[in-house]
């Protein structure tokens, strides 16, 4: 059987989720965020989901409801698919940061030691941050990920 309260709190929760997948959709950010669509989503969308996911699971009284044990699944999904992203975006803000650091030590004194470990570094984050972006769903948010935040 599954509560009233159940139902209401797993909409809820499908409706944040809904709009947390456009959220992270490259083709919808370039119209909503034009000036800079490979960006950190809305963290307050994205909490209010957890919390909506969070109250579904917890007031969801099933037994014999798949269907319901399904929706959920499939919001979890979601999340998940949000987090890669978050994950993807930070790490690529870190890469940003790092290169230019790098270019900056480069520029003053090459062959120094600092410079080699920055260099170093660099090339760690690159590829850590190059497996979190094809862990992004969508190909275009994917491709785009690779274009901002790829080392020059």
């Amino acid at each position: 059987m599954v509560s009233n309260t159940g139902t209401r709190f797993s909409k809820t929760a499908e409706s944040y989720a809904g709009s947390l997948k456009w959220e992270t959709s490259y083709d919808y950010r370039v119209s909503k965020y034009s000036s800079n669509p490979v960006s950190q989503i809305d963290m307050k969308l994205y909490n209010n989901t957890k919390s909506a996911i969070n109250a579904a699971k917890a007031n969801s009284y099933v037994l014999l409801y798949s269907d319901l044990v399904e929706r959920l699944n499939v919001l979890d999904d979601i999340f998940l698919r949000t987090q890669a992203y978050i994950d993807a975006i930070n790490s690529g803000e870190k890469l940003l940061v790092q290169s230019q650091n790098y270019q900056s030590l480069n520029k003053h004194d090459a062959n120094s030691e600092k410079t080699k470990k920055a260099y170093n570094e660099l090339i760690k984050l690159s590829q850590k941050t190059n497996t979190m972006i094809y862990r992004v769903y969508g190909k275009s948010t994917r491709e785009a990920m690779l274009d901002k935040f790829s080392v020059k």
